[in-house]
């Protein structure tokens, strides 16, 4: 039977991705599907769904897994940790023969409550004994034959499963399913052919019983008394509570009843060819799994959750193969950043392939990479829309999620046109912002809003020493060309006209490193008749922390008033452009105000970073 896979949806289109790049895989790496032509692969990707030749589910789980053990293979990830060990450029010989201990010390443990007696796990042990009294003066010439025997120990079979599956059950437990079928804690020490078996068992096998159903009634043409015994049968046998439920039912009917009875059953939320056998749980998909205590609302509450089948019950159990993982920024803090592994995932109208190569490109990707460099090339693809004065309709979707703490973090990002028009030009430079301002600032303007309070709380870091000036001036600049774009409501802009709104930001900013230096000339001249006098740049911090008060609170007379003295104190004239501040005529209060804060700071745009040569100061002349 052929199954199909509708992608309208982004929950199935996660599913199909998964299915097409475990196929993927799985034609490059296992030898019994190596150099399968496309015509006879079992998983199609047809205009608008992707088709699944029943006879491959019972592969999917080898694949699944395999592919996992592949992709988070603890031996590949210690290789790549430890690939410069000698590089001692900025890690010291002691630092890195305590990285090394710290790894071996770690996994060593974590064996030694699965193979005590393992003769490998012994010279493991001997192996920490050798980097614990390895003399950092012997760094250089030894430290790298003890890495390699370290990962070649790892590589053990026993070890390089053991490891490998605990951070695979880890992941699929606390971010997408709980304690579902193999992943229940007391399931903990399977091997990986016993989680292979479990997945045929509760996820596979159930398919396989209703396509028997389904293609039995497809071959009925007419009910009599024979066929009824045999559904009854067929019911009774299936294994599936629900399903021996209705034998029960039908064998009290008439046969000429059986087909509205089969009617009025509850079909699948996203595939109506099946019957709904489960209910869209939790432990089905934990992100957005509606609790079975909870009643849905969607179903005037007549149901508790949402009805699906086992076929999309299997499609969504492949979901985190569909997904891209990376680590973003989760909580912006003043003193402390906080990082959190979320999920990805382009949505997009267009053909299952369409979305299958939008995500492979997100895949490939560097890890912990924003979406900036992605955007762009999705644009470019669809370039011929442009003529229509179109845009492709993109969506980005991004979660994160902790099921013991029961909390889901979802964002949807519906990229507004004005967006895709920043990304798709050339003089956008994202790539410049320290990450820990580039992630929420990126985060806001996808959902169109103005960045500005993240700017206010990276300027707070960089006055207490926590940030760098130069991201902050870089963060205005991209924030007031948005904003500009933002204006023209998605026309596309010139690129002088561009130039010239990062030109006055480049000017404001150049003032305030001429104040800067003002300060530290001042400075320097009173040291030379006084014991102690604070630098220029701690003057300069903390006029900026009174300055960046005024201009979160929106005072344009103290910030005004304050900014003048400044000019009289270091004996500069003060120019006229400061009466922006009042009437906001070329670039608003926010910007000027960030933007000289910036410069006070010691961000000076005149001195180029070596990806950004344009002369911006040129563009406001």
């Amino acid at each position: 039977m052929k199954l199909k896979l509708h992608m309208d949806d982004y929950l199935t289109a996660i599913g199909g991705v998964a299915l097409l790049r475990l196929q993927e895989w799985a034609c490059n790496h296992l030898p019994q599907w190596r150099g399968m032509l496309d015509t006879q692969k079992p998983i199609q990707s047809k205009s608008d769904f992707v088709e699944v030749d029943s006879s491959v589910l019972e592969h999917l789980p080898e694949w699944y897994f395999k592919f996992l053990m592949d992709k988070h293979s603890v031996t590949a990830r210690e290789r790549e940790k430890f690939k410069t060990i000698t590089d001692f450029k900025y890690t010291s010989p002691k630092e890195q023969i305590l990285r090394l201990k710290e790894a071996i010390n770690d996994n060593f443990k974590k064996l030694n409550r699965y193979f005590p007696d393992h003769p490998q796990l012994h010279r493991m042990h001997d192996l920490l004994e050798s980097v614990k009294t390895l003399n950092p003066d012997r760094a250089e010439t030894e430290l790298e034959q003890l890495r390699d025997h370290y990962v070649e120990l790892l590589a053990t079979a026993e070890f390089e499963e053991k490891l490998t599956l605990n951070i695979i059950r880890s992941f699929l437990f606390n971010n997408f399913f709980g304690q579902t079928s193999m992943l229940q804690r007391s399931r903990s020490n399977y091997t990986l052919q016993q989680h292979i078996d479990c997945m045929i068992q509760d996820f596979v096998k159930p398919v396989l019983v209703d396509i028997e159903l389904l293609e039995w009634l497809n071959k009925t043409i007419a009910w009599d008394k024979q066929s009824q015994l045999q559904l009854v049968e067929l019911l009774k046998n299936s294994g599936k509570t629900l399903y021996k439920q209705w034998s029960n039912q039908l064998k009290k009917l008439e046969p000429d009843n059986i087909e509205t009875f089969l009617k009025e059953q509850l079909r699948c939320s996203f595939e109506e060819e099946w019957f709904a056998t489960v209910q869209f749980e939790e432990m089905i998909f934990a992100p957005l799994g509606i609790s079975g205590s909870r009643p849905n609302f969607n179903w005037n509450f007549n149901y508790p959750q949402m009805p699906i089948s086992s076929w999309i019950k299997l499609v969504l159990f492949l979901a985190p193969i569909g997904l891209t993982r990376f680590t973003r920024l989760y909580k912006n803090g003043l003193y402390k950043d906080e990082y959190e592994t979320y999920y990805s995932f382009i949505y997009r109208d267009g053909t299952p392939q369409s979305i299958f190569a939008d995500n492979n490109e997100l895949e490939n990707l560097e890890h912990n990479e924003s979406f900036d460099r992605l955007i762009p090339k999705l644009v470019q693809r669809d370039a011929f829309k442009a003529r229509r004065e179109a845009q492709p309709n993109i969506q980005v979707i991004e979660f994160y999620s902790d099921i013991e703490i029961r909390k889901t973090v979802m964002n949807y990002y519906h990229i507004p046109r004005h967006i895709l028009m920043y990304f798709e030009g050339s003089l956008n430079k994202l790539s410049q912002l320290n990450r820990a301002i580039r992630d929420p600032f990126l985060q806001l303007v996808m959902e169109n809003i103005d960045p500005i309070n993240v700017i206010w709380l990276y300027l707070q870091k960089v006055i207490r020493g926590k940030g760098h000036a130069f991201s902050a001036y870089m963060a205005l600049r991209e924030r007031c060309i948005i904003q500009e774009l933002k204006k023209k409501e998605g026309i596309r802009m010139p690129e002088h006209e561009i130039k010239k709104k990062a030109g006055f930001i480049y000017h404001v900013a150049q003032e305030g490193v001429k104040i800067r230096k003002g300060l530290e000339r001042r400075a320097d001249k009173q040291s030379e008749s006084a014991d102690y006098v604070s630098s220029g740049g701690k003057r300069a911090a903390g006029i900026a922390h009174r300055l960046l008060n005024a201009a979160k609170a929106n005072d344009k007379q103290q910030f005004l008033d304050t900014t003048i003295r400044l000019y009289l104190s270091v004996g500069e004239p003060v120019p006229t452009s400061l009466l922006n501040v009042l009437h906001e005529e070329k670039i608003d209060f926010a910007s000027w105000s960030g933007a000289f804060i910036s410069g006070l700071l010691g961000s000076n745009p005149s001195e180029k970073s070596e990806n950004e040569n344009e002369n911006e100061n040129e563009a406001v002349q």
